[in-house]
């Protein structure tokens, strides 16, 4: 099973965004931080969208599937209790 946690932790290293298209007109996408450093250089338009939307939208999945698995397993939980209240009752 993948270790959301850990990608979660991966997320956080990266430079912080949000990132920017920078040199427009090039034949590369240049992506920049706030500080107008280079992040990386995609080679097309739908590498530079996937990798920017991945900065800001990938931790925000990964704290959701971390929050829906918990829930569930307290789902899970509550359910146990449940059925053996109703088979001891």
């Amino acid at each position: 099973m993948r270790d959301f946690k850990k990608d979660l932790r991966f997320c956080k290293k990266a430079t912080k965004g949000p990132w920017r298209h920078m040199l427009k007109g090039t034949p590369h996408a240049v992506l920049c931080d706030s500080d107008s450093n280079v992040v990386c250089v995609a080679y097309t338009n739908a590498d530079f969208s996937f990798i920017k939307q991945a900065r800001s939208g990938w931790s925000v999945a990964l704290k959701e599937v971390i929050r829906l698995r918990e829930e569930n397993k307290q789902l899970r939980k509550e359910n146990e209790r449940l059925r053996g209240e109703s088979f001891n009752g």
